[in-house]
């Protein structure tokens, strides 16, 4: 049932969009489990990012026919407020969101996914100087159309990405010309499936990925697995692989691997690491903000560094950092940092995850 139903929707999609064929059936899906919202928590989003003229907004259009209880709207030019109201009216829905290339609502979308965070307290005026807590839910499935990726790698993960791309020898239709009775089945279909079908939480990932990136696949997963489409879900998989990749080069941009990497390049010269102690004001911080583009001040970078292992003292008033060669080679494998200097320096060494710290190296 689920399989022949999937690939209706997924021929209906190919209508409209250029999609590829394990895209059309992603995007198939995600369709049908908006309409087991009551089941699923936390709940992926659905970003459908190319630029222009790929078929962003006619694949959008098609998914607010199928999907559950479609709330649409455009945050382009809106306010947060009223991004916020919108996200309310659509709680327990499926958002549609057209023009989503808009910072603000990057933070609701992060609540949004989860439902027990998925919660907007406002302050409302009850009366002449009277003032209440009114909480806006705003739980549920978002299908967005962006043009540039997330700023927010928090959003960024907890999203299935849709690239669209153009293909100007395909003939397409617009959504508005679909098959009014086709997709009348199709939502009566999925209507029937919602009734019908219970979704396990339990998905088994393999090795590889890490349950936090396999987390807004689940679902996908969950429906796949109802009728081993097994073509399908080791697509899944290997674009899962791609994607635990892809999150493990983008923590090297989190504040943590910047202040590592900041105090590497302090103590490299000429390709060599030559250690000798690091003032946080006036060269680390420095180092962060100019080389880095990242604002710390010096107490967020003092204790990042205590947190990695490494010792702070005081000397002749500002704190320093006083670098070891073992501690360097520890943080470099914890956070995935490959530095061609530091392996050069930690050749010597034996098990640099035991060895006793050495202040001179």
């Amino acid at each position: 049932m689920i399989k022949e139903l999937i690939d209706n929707i997924a021929a209906t999609l190919h209508q409209v969009t250029g999609l590829n064929e394990f895209e059309e059936r992603m995007c198939a899906y995600y369709c049908l489990a908006t309409w087991h919202t009551n089941q699923i928590n936390p709940f992926p989003l659905l970003a459908v990012l190319g630029p222009n003229g790929t078929g962003k907004s006619q694949l959008l259009n098609a998914l607010s026919r199928l999907a559950y209880k479609p709330h649409f709207f455009t945050a382009s030019k809106m306010t947060p407020p009223t991004i916020r109201d919108e996200l309310g009216e659509a709680h327990d829905r499926t958002a549609i969101i057209d023009e989503a290339d808009v910072d603000s609502l990057e933070e609701l979308l992060v609540l949004r996914y989860l439902r027990e965070t998925a919660v907007c307290r406002v302050k409302v005026q009850k009366g002449p100087g009277v003032w209440i807590t009114r909480t806006i839910p705003i739980f549920g499935p978002s299908i967005v159309h962006k043009r540039v990726p997330f700023k927010d790698p928090a959003v960024d993960g907890r999203s299935i990405i849709i690239n669209t791309v153009s293909k100007p020898d395909r003939s397409y239709i617009r959504a508005s010309e679909l098959d009014e009775a086709t997709i009348m089945q199709l939502q009566k279909a999925q209507e029937k499936a919602s009734a019908a079908l219970k979704l396990t939480p339990y998905v088994k990932i393999p090795k590889g990925i890490a349950g936090r990136i396999a987390d807004s696949y689940k679902p996908i997963i969950a429906l796949a697995s109802i009728e081993q489409d097994t073509a399908f879900i080791d697509a899944v998989w290997e674009r899962l692989k791609i994607i635990a990749q892809d999150f493990a080069d983008g923590q090297t941009y989190e504040p943590g691997p910047i202040v590592f990497q900041a105090l590497l390049s302090c103590l490299t010269v000429d390709g060599q690491i030559k250690l000798r102690n690091v003032r946080l004001e006036g060269e680390l911080v420095k180092k962060i903000q100019y080389d880095f583009g990242h604002n710390l001040n010096s107490r967020q970078v003092a204790k990042i560094l205590r947190n990695y292992g490494f010792t702070l003292k005081r000397i002749g008033g500002p704190y320093s950092v006083i670098p070891d060669l073992n501690t360097l080679v520890k943080v470099a494998k914890i956070i995935g940092i490959d530095d061609e200097a530091l392996n050069k320096a930690a050749a010597g060494l034996i098990n640099p995850w035991h060895l006793e710290q050495n202040d001179n190296g």
